[in-house]
């Protein structure tokens, strides 16, 4: 069993959102049934709601941080997550990436697995396909400039993907399921908002010391 954590560099809120004023809030999910199954909707619908309330958490301390300014985050909160549903994970194709530029999440609801050692996710929703390991998904994401804000893994040995592939300059956060076999993604998910919370509350704590420096 894993310690329930976001993985980081900082912390998930110390993400820089200035170059997303300009561009489309995407959470892309992908290792879904060709036609979407009503537990896949199920687990969408859920998630997505404290991953855009968590987002405007960021958007408004880093306001108080003066970190962004007003009219920054008044575009910023106007924003509305655009959701992409992607069956495959090719990193033949297009991978992660949707019209050319990384998404703001990444949600991948396939399974994962290990390869001569190193963690591994599959490129569908069966599992029965191929697999590719963590080190090829950071690859990928260095094809393009940019960072996106957080990778989600609630599949098998999720949590070790998900450290291995925070050591990406491409990918600020990341987190994965605790469980090393959870039954579904949807439980493994449940764990994801304590996490989240966790670091808001460290956050918190800093912006507080950055907040009475800018007084």
């Amino acid at each position: 069993m894993y310690r329930n954590r976001i993985y980081s560099k900082s912390n998930l809120f110390a993400f820089d959102l200035k170059p997303w004023i300009s561009r489309k809030l995407v959470v892309l999910i992908t290792g879904v049934e060709n036609k979407i199954t009503q537990e896949e909707k199920k687990t969408i619908d859920w998630i997505i709601p404290p991953l855009k309330t968590s987002y405007l958490d960021m958007v408004a301390r880093q306001l108080n941080c003066k970190i962004v300014g007003v009219s920054e985050s008044i575009t910023l909160i106007g924003k509305e997550f655009e959701v992409v549903i992607r069956p495959n994970l090719d990193l033949g194709k297009d991978g992660v990436l949707v019209e050319g530029y990384l998404p703001f999440i990444h949600i991948h609801l396939g399974h994962g697995g290990k390869i001569r050692g190193e963690s591994a996710i599959s490129i569908d929703e069966s599992g029965r396909s191929d697999y590719f390991k963590s080190s090829e998904y950071m690859h990928h994401l260095c094809e393009v400039e940019g960072e996106l804000w957080m990778g989600v893994f609630p599949f098998c040995d999720g949590s070790n993907f998900a450290s291995e592939v925070s050591n990406s300059n491409r990918i600020h956060a990341t987190w994965g399921s605790v469980d090393e076999a959870p039954v579904t993604c949807w439980k493994a998910l449940y764990e994801l908002p304590s996490a989240i919370l966790q670091d808001y509350r460290t956050f918190q704590i800093l912006s507080h010391g950055i907040e009475a420096n800018t007084l």
